[in-house]
């Protein structure tokens, strides 16, 4: 809006000094840059007006496991703009591994928290533990793994099943503010075999409107809220063990190591060997850097990704290609010992 009307004092200035300037061209200059302010005087109204009158839409985030090549996202966005036209999506990503929560909540937890207040957080991806299915199987009432939530933590809104993703998120709950159950919605209720849009596209456009919880449904018990044991880093003299959440565009092996887990090792130490469960190389040695750039073609090296979690990988080279070749195998959920050696 400023830019507006900087120009336009612009144009005064310039239309001042053909005047006193160039007095014999003054009528023509005159109308020359009267048409101009004119238009410009146009447009800033109309920003001013949209400025005034349009309401900005909430950002929706999508986590799934819907892949790339199905219509269940242009489905799912479709029904969401039929209430809130302005709601603007982005999807972190619909490459989840097929029902793993584990996987979703590192995809979702990478990214959720670098979004601004009040975004809604779809994340539809369903499994069950062997406990959770026991109990499905007895048909114990009430069954509250079978819950469609609605959560506000630290100032985001999530909208999952309470099968335990909230709890990797979240651990101990300590970050929630309040969860709601969602009720089915009752005009799209023939969608039986797609529960996104029986249950969180009605509850997503009004909260990317500006509605609260209190517009969804009732306050959920926190003590019904079911919870996940996180894997946790495992120290062992000079070695650490995690597991490979993530395998990345280019092949590199995102674990859920974080810096301060590898300080407490390292000791300043920035070379160590990897060993990947079920995989017969040794990584060694692998390069404990700041920057990709600053690696040799071909060498391993390990560094802290933008989300925090130590990467493996070789440069330009898939290194999950060269671990587990055509086995088929996505590496998520191995264990990984790093060895610090010099």
């Amino acid at each position: 809006m400023n830019n507006f009307f900087y120009v336009l004092r612009m144009c005064d200035k310039i239309q001042n000094y053909h005047f006193f300037q160039h007095e014999t061209t003054m009528k023509k200059n005159m109308f020359r840059f009267g048409n101009c302010k004119r238009i410009l005087r146009n447009f800033a109204f109309l920003e001013i007006f949209f400025c005034k009158k349009t309401k900005m839409g909430g950002i929706i985030t999508l986590t799934t496991d819907w892949g790339y090549g199905d219509s269940y996202e242009a489905m799912f966005k479709a029904h969401v703009w039929r209430e809130n036209p302005q709601a603007v999506f982005t999807a972190i990503s619909h490459a989840v591994r097929g029902g793993s929560i584990r996987h979703a909540a590192f995809l979702l937890s990478s990214a959720c928290w670098c979004f601004p207040e009040s975004t809604v957080h779809v994340a539809d991806v369903r499994e069950f533990t062997l406990e959770q299915l026991a109990r499905m199987g007895r048909r114990e009432r009430p069954l509250p793994v079978l819950d469609f939530l609605a959560v506000r933590c630290r100032g985001q809104y999530f909208l999952m099943e309470n099968n335990g993703l909230l709890s990797l998120l979240s651990p101990d709950f300590a970050d929630v503010d309040a969860v709601v159950k969602i009720p089915l919605y009752e005009e799209y209720k023939q969608y039986d075999s797609f529960n996104a849009l029986n249950y969180y596209a009605h509850a997503a456009a009004l909260l990317s409107a500006g509605e609260g919880l209190e517009a969804l449904g009732q306050p959920y018990p926190m003590e019904q809220l079911e919870r996940l044991a996180p894997f946790k880093v495992r120290i062992n003299g000079d070695s650490l063990e995690g597991s490979v959440q993530h395998v990345d565009a280019k092949g590199n092996l995102i674990t859920d190591i974080r810096q301060s887990d590898v300080e407490a090792v390292a000791a300043g130490r920035k070379s160590l060997s990897v060993k990947v469960a079920g995989c017969l190389e040794t990584l060694a040695p692998v390069t404990l850097c700041r920057r990709y750039l600053t690696v040799k073609d071909s060498c391993f090296f390990a560094l802290f990704n933008t989300a925090g979690f130590l990467e493996i990988g070789q440069k330009n080279v898939s290194l999950a290609a060269f671990l587990y070749g055509d086995e088929g195998r996505s590496g998520i959920g191995d264990p990984v010992t790093l060895t610090f050696t010099a």
